[in-house]
Parts: structure tokens; sequence; C-alpha cells
């Protein structure tokens, strides 16, 4: 939450692939409670195979491949 929801935007590993976590809606960076339910969902689905099978399939079938953690919180 703190690396996500902070002034730049991703963990170490997204800010050296160049790429930073926004708000869906805005375009603006997200705030600390909402990164922090976005890292929470991320871990629950990743916990157990099926959630976690389902959040990839999620991302495999949209065009922006988001996935279904993204989706619920909102970011892009």
């Amino acid at each position: 939450a703190a690396t996500v929801g902070g002034p730049n935007q991703g963990t170490i590993g997204m800010r050296l692939a160049g790429l930073r976590v926004v708000d869906a809606r805005t375009g603006q960076g997200t705030d600390m409670l909402t990164a922090g339910v976005h890292a929470l969902l991320f871990y629950v689905a990743l916990g157990t195979f099926l959630l976690w099978a389902i959040d990839l399939l999620i991302g495999f079938a949209r065009r922006d491949a988001r996935l279904g953690h993204d989706l619920l919180v909102g970011l892009v």
C-alpha cells in the first residue's frame, strides 16, 4: 500500500518497468486506503488457487488486461 499509494505510484519492479498505478476514472494517483485494499485483494486471490485462477482469467479475457482485483478497486 505504501508503494502503490505513495508518490512513486508503484512498486520497485513497476518503476523499473516504467509502470505506475492510477485511478481508472481520474487518471490520478491513488490514495493509501485504495492501495491497501488493492494489495489485500491481490494477496487473498494469490492465497487461494481458485480465486487466483479466476483473477488471471479475467485479465486474459479483457482487452486492457486488468485483473479482477484491479477492477474491484478501479485501478489501472
